[in-house]
């Protein structure tokens, strides 16, 4: 999904990053580190806060940054920093997200348990879900490109 997303965004000129916190998916971690060049080990997070508005400019084609990150112990920050957040519908993540006024791209759900996060979210219009990779690297895509929902 990252990837697709990466181009979609680059096709159509938008100019920004994606921060992947991977956890402990080191298989992940490993791999989008190998196709980007690694952030500084310091202060990511600073230079991530202090990125300039979304940038499209569809004419000279985009630039996106991957920034992969293991497990991180403060979340809550990089929330704050995003403008757009894909992500499965748990329902602290959702909590959250709606709490900050962050667009939701939902990608996933544990059935039975967290299925109706779903509806909430769509019924709400804070969100969006899909399964489908082009239809999620389009959505998040307008969502970067035209500021929100």
């Amino acid at each position: 999904v990252v990837e697709a997303v990466k181009r979609q965004m680059e096709a159509e000129g938008v100019k920004s990053q994606i921060v992947v916190v991977c956890g402990r998916n080191k298989d992940l971690h490993e791999r989008l580190s190998k196709s980007t060049p690694p952030p500084p080990k310091r202060n990511v997070l600073g230079r991530i806060m202090r990125r300039p508005k979304v940038e499209c400019e569809p004419e000279k084609g985009g630039s996106v940054e991957i920034i992969p990150l293991e497990f991180i112990d403060n979340p809550q920050e990089y929330m704050v920093a995003c403008d757009v957040l894909v992500t499965k519908a748990g329902p602290g993540t959702i909590a959250e997200a709606a709490s900050l006024g962050i667009p939701l791209m939902l990608t996933s759900f544990l059935p039975g348990q967290e299925s109706g996060n779903v509806d909430i979210v769509l019924e709400a219009s804070f969100g969006n879900f899909s399964t489908s990779v082009p239809e999620v690297s389009e959505l998040v895509t307008n969502l970067m490109r035209d500021g929100g929902l």
